[in-house]
């Protein structure tokens, strides 16, 4: 079982894509083909599967740094895309964690730039 905080419905990452035109990577190890399915069911964008980047640091880091825009929990991924120098939309729950306090706009100081969303 995993982390609460590091799990997002497929319903709420729908809810935070501000998009109705681009296609959507699907960056997540251990993915099931069920939710790739689902997720091409519940939005107009076409939805690639980007797993094949995580086994590799290389590919992974090719990958973030190529997207125009990263929506996730907060994860090492996070890292690797904010050390780019690029932001990301960070979906998560109310928490005490140190690296989600925030600036005075509600943006995480941890990764500068991104935007933190509680669900």
């Amino acid at each position: 079982m995993g982390r609460p905080d590091k799990e997002v419905t497929l319903e709420t990452l729908v809810k935070h894509i501000p998009y109705d035109k681009g296609t959507l990577f699907v960056v997540q190890r251990e993915r099931s083909e069920e939710a790739i399915h689902q997720l091409t069911q519940m939005t107009p964008l076409k939805v690639m599967d980007g797993a094949w980047s995580t086994k590799n640091l290389a590919d992974l880091s090719a990958l973030l740094y190529s997207l125009d825009d990263y929506i996730t929990v907060s994860n090492t991924n996070v890292y690797i895309r904010t050390g780019f120098g690029k932001t990301c939309t960070l979906l998560d729950t109310p928490t005490t964690d140190f690296r989600m306090n925030t600036d005075e706009e509600g943006n995480p100081v941890w990764f500068p730039g991104c935007k933190l969303i509680p669900f």
